[in-house]
């Protein structure tokens, strides 16, 4: 379970980093095993969904009507980073899914309100031109499917993260007593997530972040968002608010206030869970299909995908951000995801991005990075 109040002799960000190592290898599995992409979805998910379930489950498994909706949406994107890797090269799906902030950067001004700079168009023309040149070059019909596949799932990332800073999820965390404050993180999608969490108070833009299968962009989200719930201050014995400070020593804990989850702000993985459970049920015959024809290796693989690519991967990612780690580093560190996913692809299945792929995601990732670096900069990104 993921408990704030627990010591911990590693700083936060080791525990972004070891995350995100483990989002990486979401590529490898899915590619070491012969199931097919409805039965990988169906054993991954199922035991994504019980292991996030089981280790948040103090935070409360209810769920509201705009929690549904934001469920069914990230069902979408991590089939869909499934199935486009089960088609395409493992760089391709990977990266592809990183354009989610090209569509947070056209959408956010309608879905969320939040204001469009010049820079952003700047963005989203030279990740377009990245885009391209994975369709450069001669491909099978299936690369094309794969590609689309994996466009589509950075589009449900997009729209996943965005949901994320909605007003009806933003007020609901709002409803806390005493001042909520909130560190904004991102997730992977094959992580499933995905989740990226942002300081609530900062101008809300996006930026990129890292979803591995759960990758996401920071400004994006990356990652795949997920928001710890706000919290109240605290508060003394006469009544009055204590300072940050000398509340966080009297604790005793290496976490911030921000950590600690108040009883009405609805459990940050709640998408996770349910979204899992659904895609679960949606393939359950493919799943039970598959049982009689399993080998070790697909045994061993859609437990790994299940169990720590997502479900440890998530919890050590949110004990991160919430113990301290910035939503800027936590979103660089994120790109490691990326980088990562198609060299253990490469080193232990031999499949080789081609050189317009790789060039292009080259230039997707300089671009998503380079946009967080300036949004962000001379701003207060101290997760408190």
């Amino acid at each position: 379970m993921i408990d704030p109040n627990n010591r911990t002799t590693l700083p936060p960000a080791a525990y972004v980093l070891i995350a995100v190592l483990l989002w990486s290898t979401g590529g490898l599995f899915i590619k070491l095993t012969t199931l097919d992409a409805y039965q990988v979805t169906f054993f991954r998910s199922l035991l994504a969904g019980i292991t996030v379930a089981v280790l948040t489950r103090k935070q409360g498994l209810k769920i509201d009507a705009f929690g549904v909706l934001t469920s069914i949406i990230y069902a979408a994107l991590l089939f869909l980073f499934v199935w486009a890797t089960k088609h395409t090269t493992a760089a391709n799906a990977i990266f592809l899914q990183y354009t989610a902030p090209i569509y947070i950067l056209i959408l956010a001004p309608f879905v969320i309100g939040e204001k469009f700079h010049w820079r952003d168009l700047v963005t989203v023309i030279f990740c377009i031109g990245g885009m391209s040149l994975f369709f450069v070059g001669k491909l099978e019909i299936t690369d094309y499917q794969g590609n689309i596949a994996a466009l589509f799932s950075g589009v449900f990332l997009g729209l996943y993260i965005m949901l994320l800073k909605h007003p009806a999820a933003v007020g609901r965390k709002q409803k806390a007593e005493g001042s909520a404050t909130g560190a904004q993180a991102s997730l992977p999608a094959s992580a499933a997530g995905g989740h990226e969490t942002r300081d609530r108070r900062q101008e809300s833009e996006p930026g990129p972040v890292a979803t591995g299968d759960l990758s996401v962009p920071p400004a994006v989200a990356g990652g795949f968002s997920s928001e710890p719930g706000a919290v109240a201050a605290g508060v003394s014995e006469a009544g009055t608010t204590k300072p940050h400070e000398a509340t966080r020593k009297e604790n005793n804990t290496n976490y911030p206030q921000s950590a600690i989850r108040n009883p009405q702000s609805m459990n940050p993985a709640i998408a996770v869970i349910y979204g899992n459970f659904l895609l679960a049920i949606l393939t359950l015959p493919s799943g039970i299909a598959a049982v009689p024809v399993m080998n070790l290796t697909d045994i061993g693989s859609v437990a790994f995908l299940g169990i720590v690519q997502i479900g440890i991967a998530y919890v050590l990612f949110i004990r991160g951000v919430t113990g301290g780690t910035r939503p800027l580093d936590a979103s660089i560190i994120g790109f490691i995801e990326p980088l990562l996913n198609p060299v253990w692809v490469f080193l232990f299945v031999g499949e080789r991005p081609s050189t317009w792929a790789v060039v292009g995601g080259v230039m997707i990732i300089a671009t998503v990075v380079t946009h967080t670096i300036v949004q962000y900069r001379g701003k207060n990104l101290v997760a408190e």
